[in-house]
């Protein structure tokens, strides 16, 4: 028969799941020294069981964090096939609308090519100049949008060449100006300054830049507001 005994209760989620005991059949039972001994084992048990459950538990959540990165990862880039499938349908669809614009924008410039030839006064024939310089360059860019392919990879070829800087900046203004005035009583001030007669640049995409950056100007002004357009060398 066991004469005394020392046990350490093992729990777990608060129910008992067993112990560890120390048994002895010694008729004077455990000393002092042999509980001295217990109490240190079982404090080395209990520091190497939480180490062991603290371990579980970083790798139970590596493994969680791991699963969810993984699901989020293949939920991207679901997402961004998506987005570039119909990314590329709305490029093709609009081509294809462009391609439609194309038709009536080449009668409007020949037609109005063909008026500036006929008896017009100086400022007849100067409007008509500016509907087929800005049907040209609405040609233009419908001509660009018609490559979508090589728009989807930003190839955009940048056309070099002697251009009429004056002309251009004229042009932009003449028409900005007369729509400002009309759409917002804004007006628009010209000053330009040094500007060489012809420039190696591509005259096309200065012209989109110019119309769009007064375009802004122009929209982000109070009403009945001022823009000075200045440009020098």
């Amino acid at each position: 028969n066991y004469t005394d005994y020392y046990a350490l209760p093992i729990k777990q989620k608060n129910s008992f799941a067993g112990c560890v005991a120390w048994i002895t059949k010694s008729p004077q039972g455990f000393s002092d020294d042999h509980i001295e001994l217990f109490h240190e084992s079982t404090r080395c048990f209990t520091s190497f069981v939480t180490l062991h459950a603290h371990d579980a538990l970083v790798t139970n959540l590596h493994k969680r964090l791991d699963d969810e990165v993984a699901l989020r990862t293949r939920d991207l880039a679901d997402a961004n096939g998506r987005i570039l499938e119909q990314s590329a349908a709305q490029l093709k669809n609009f081509a294809m609308m462009s391609h439609e614009i194309r038709t009536p924008l080449n009668c409007i410039i020949g037609l109005s090519s063909l008026l500036i030839d006929t008896e017009l006064d100086e400022s007849q024939e100067e409007s008509l100049r500016m509907i087929v310089r800005s049907g040209d360059l609405l040609l233009s860019v419908v001509n660009d949008v018609l490559d979508y392919s090589r728009l989807e990879s930003g190839n955009i070829e940048i056309n070099m060449e002697p251009t009429d800087l004056n002309g251009i900046v004229h042009l932009v203004y003449r028409s900005m100006a007369t729509k400002a005035t009309i759409s917002r009583s804004v007006t628009i001030n010209k000053r330009v300054e040094k500007l060489p007669t012809l420039s190696n640049t591509d005259g096309r995409r200065l012209q989109q830049i110019l119309y769009n950056l007064i375009g802004n100007a122009v929209k982000f002004s109070r009403e009945g507001g001022v823009v000075d357009l200045s440009m020098y060398l």
